[in-house]
């Protein structure tokens, strides 16, 4: 059975579908699950919205019972932890935030789950990049491999763009390396602006960034984080009464079955930056 949503209410749908949290909406007086993103469909299997809600809560360690009498006795939100096995056979920790929803078509219960691994993995100063705040290549080559790891559905699917900062040298050589630094700080975060929260910007090194893209096909999909970064970064960047101006060169590559390791698909991104560096 469809959603019942108002045209308000779809106009959500794109971004609960583009989340990394688990995103449900939970009908207790017809005991349906109304709706499952694609994020929690990964963790519970397809189909997890024609399930019997009492199945669906059992996969959560709650009984109904339990989620009901706590759901009718709170105003505020309720929230639990639970521990799963997903599809793919991975333990993986999670807090569940259960919070009241009104629909056009009566109240839900919507559910969020958040996983406690990936929080916990990404927040590590160990982690990150220590001059950017961003993520580090090592997460980014160990999420990849996570993706390229079981069924390639169409959740799975993703794209990495490389980027390379065209004319960085220059600003080393002209300026010194302290300005070098503020400027790939400037830079980091202006290109962190142009991807969604559940997207993955890394520093990869020296004055390449590589940004991981989840759940995307085609490009018509990618363009439009192409265009902001490129449109972002064309702004001047101020650093002690100095304005600086960068371009950037942009690889694109989508994961494919020829895809099997993390180095296979960030090699076909470098190779793509570099003819896009000579189109330049």
């Amino acid at each position: 059975m469809p959603l019942p949503l108002n045209n308000f209410e779809q106009t959500l749908v794109p971004i609960l579908e583009a989340s990394e949290d688990g995103i449900a909406l939970l009908d207790f007086a017809t005991k349906r699950v109304l709706y499952a993103n694609p994020t929690l469909e990964k963790w519970l299997g397809k189909g997890t919205k024609e399930r019997p809600l009492i199945e669906f809560l059992e996969r959560l360690s709650a009984s109904e019972a339990v989620c009901e009498a706590s759901l009718a006795a709170l105003t505020s939100p309720w929230r639990m932890e639970c521990r799963i096995e997903a599809e793919a056979g991975e333990i993986v920790e999670l807090t569940a935030n259960f919070i009241n929803v009104e629909l056009s078509d009566g109240p839900a219960v919507g559910l969020i789950l958040r996983s406690k691994i990936s929080d916990s993995a990404v927040s590590s100063t160990s982690r990150r990049d220590p001059l950017t705040g961003l993520v580090d290549r090592a997460f980014l080559l160990d999420r990849l491999g996570k993706l390229l790891t079981g069924e390639r559905s169409v959740d799975s699917q993703f794209a990495v763009l490389f980027i390379d900062l065209d004319n960085f040298k220059q600003v080393n050589d002209e300026h010194g390396h302290l300005i070098g630094d503020h400027v790939l700080r400037e830079a980091a975060q202006r290109i962190s602006t142009c991807v969604r929260d559940c997207d993955y910007v890394s520093r990869y090194g020296g004055d390449e960034f590589v940004i991981l893209l989840e759940q995307v096909s085609g490009r018509d999909q990618i363009e439009p984080v192409i265009q902001r970064i490129n449109e972002s970064l064309a702004k001047p960047i101020t650093v002690s009464d100095l304005e600086m101006l960068l371009s950037v060169s942009i690889g694109v590559a989508e994961a494919g079955a020829d895809h099997n390791t993390p180095e296979d698909v960030l090699n076909d991104a470098d190779r793509a930056m570099y003819l896009a560096k000579r189109g330049h």
